[in-house]
């Protein structure tokens, strides 16, 4: 099985606090956000300390945060940069 790096404590931190800070935005909690997937997505059955823990370490599916965007009110989109903006390339 091919060793996996770990993901950088700032992006982990970053991604945590965007996420976060949209929950709390869209008057909410974990507690809450858990009951609305729970309630919109039967299909899998989630739970507080999970969804906590995969926020924590950067491991959110990207499937899972389209699902509490969605309940939130938000769509996740990628959106092309111009070139000029991006310092990657």
């Amino acid at each position: 099985m091919p060793r996996i790096e770990p993901v950088p404590t700032d992006e982990i931190e970053a991604v945590e606090l965007d996420i976060r800070l949209k929950i709390m935005k869209a008057g909410s909690n974990v507690t809450k956000v858990v009951e609305l997937l729970n309630k919109n997505f039967p299909d899998r059955i989630e739970n507080k300390q999970t969804l906590n823990r995969q926020i924590n370490q950067g491991i959110l599916p990207a499937w899972k945060e389209r699902r509490i965007a969605q309940i939130l009110g938000y769509s996740v989109a990628w959106v092309k940069k111009s070139s000029s903006d991006d310092q990657r390339m």
